[in-house]
C-alpha cells in the first residue's frame, strides 16, 4: 500500500486543479502539470494527453516546483536548429582558420616594410618576364617584316613555301608571347592584390589591444 497523500501536497494540488475538473494520481510522487488547448491547467502523476507536445512543469511530493520541460520542437524547429549550429560550428571553423592565418602572416613579416620588400622581389621576375617576351614580340615581328617583303614579289605568283612557312612562324611566335605578356600582367596584377591584402591585414593585427 503506498502512504497517503501530505497534506500540504493534498492543498496545492487542490489548487492547481480547483475549477479544472479532476486529475488521476495513482500515487504520490511526481506531479506534472500544463495548460491545454482552452487555456485549464491539467495535471497527472503521469503526462496527461492534452499536454502532450507541450510545455510542463514538475512538481514534487511537497507542491514545489522543481523543473520545467520545454514543449518538443517541431521538425522544421528541430531543422531550423541544427542549421543553426551547423552554421555556427562553421564560424568557428573560420575563426580558427583565420585566427592561424593572422599567425602566419605575423611570422612571415616581421615589420610592415617587409611586406613592401617581398612584394617588389616578387614583382621583379614579373616584370622582367614581361620585358623579355616584349622582346621576342618585337624581334618576331622584325623577322615576320622581312617575309612579308619578300612576299610582294609573289603577288601574282605561288609563294615559296620558305617565305609561307615564315610568315606562319612569325604570327605563332607573336600570339604565343602576346598571351605570355597577358598572362604575366595578370600575375602581376594579383601579386598587387595580394600584398595589399596582406598590408591592410597586418595593420588591422598589429593596431588590436594585446590580450592579458
Amino acid at each position: 500500500m503506498v502512504s497517503p497523500t501530505p497534506k500540504l501536497f493534498t492543498l496545492v494540488l487542490a489548487s492547481l486543479m480547483l475549477g479544472y475538473g479532476p486529475t488521476a494520481m495513482s500515487a504520490p510522487g511526481e506531479l506534472l502539470c500544463c495548460v491545454d488547448d482552452s487555456g485549464r491547467r491539467t495535471c497527472g502523476d503521469i503526462l496527461p494527453s492534452q499536454c502532450v507536445g507541450k510545455a510542463h512543469k514538475v512538481y514534487n511530493g511537497q507542491g514545489i516546483l522543481i523543473r520545467e520541460v520545454s514543449r518538443p520542437l517541431t521538425l522544421e524547429e528541430r531543422a531550423a536548429q541544427k542549421e543553426a549550429e551547423r552554421q555556427k560550428q562553421l564560424a568557428e571553423a573560420a575563426a580558427r582558420e583565420q585566427q592561424r592565418k593572422d599567425q602566419a602572416l605575423l611570422e612571415t613579416y616581421p615589420t610592415l616594410q617587409d611586406i613592401d620588400r617581398m612584394q617588389e622581389r616578387a614583382e621583379v621576375d614579373v616584370r622582367q618576364a614581361i620585358a623579355d617576351a616584349e622582346a621576342k614580340v618585337a624581334e618576331a615581328k622584325q623577322r615576320r617584316r622581312h617575309f612579308e617583303n619578300e612576299a610582294e614579289f609573289y603577288k601574282s605568283k605561288t609563294m615559296p613555301p620558305d617565305i609561307s612557312k615564315g610568315l606562319r612562324d612569325g604570327d605563332v611566335e607573336i600570339r604565343a608571347q602576346t598571351d605570355l605578356i597577358e598572362a604575366k600582367q595578370r600575375e602581376l596584377s594579383q601579386i598587387r592584390v595580394k600584398y595589399a591584402e596582406d598590408r591592410r591585414r597586418y595593420i588591422e593585427i598589429s593596431r588590436r589591444p594585446l590580450r592579458r
